[in-house]
């Protein structure tokens, strides 16, 4: 039974069934549409698009995501002026999560992303990286 039922029941749980939710810093949740559910994890700087649906998943530092359920769509910059702000191994933590993270939607999940944002991607020719224009 999933604890939030049971705290709301006033039914006797254990430690062990309750599914804490971390939320880190710099984080943007929009409001009435997006749910964080029992067991989630999210990093520092996230952005979750609005009607995200975030079930009992870890998401790395400064990610954008969105979907139901929820997806990692793309991989936000990490400014130099964040690390004046954090200290130096917190980026450096930062860094090497952005690294390691995989993105397995390629060209489609960025493009996916922009429309979201109400952006539109910049054509590049294959091989080479893209960067977001805004349509505004």
């Amino acid at each position: 039974m999933l604890d939030v039922i049971a705290r709301i029941n006033n039914e006797p749980f254990h430690a062990s069934e309750a599914r804490p939710v971390s939320i880190g810093d710099f984080v943007w949740i929009p409001p009435h549409s997006t749910y964080v559910l029992p067991g989630s994890k999210i990093g520092d700087g996230c952005i979750l698009l609005p009607d995200t649906k975030v079930a009992g998943m870890v998401i790395p530092p400064f990610c954008l995501v969105g979907g139901n359920p929820a997806q990692i769509l793309a991989k936000l910059p990490l400014p130099k002026a964040l690390q004046d702000l954090v200290g130096e191994d917190r980026y450096k933590q930062y860094r090497e999560e952005h690294k390691a993270l995989k993105l397995h939607g390629g060209r489609r999940s960025g493009a996916l992303a922009c429309r979201q944002l109400g952006a539109s991607p910049k054509r590049h020719p294959p091989g080479e990286v893209g960067t977001v224009r805004s349509s505004v």
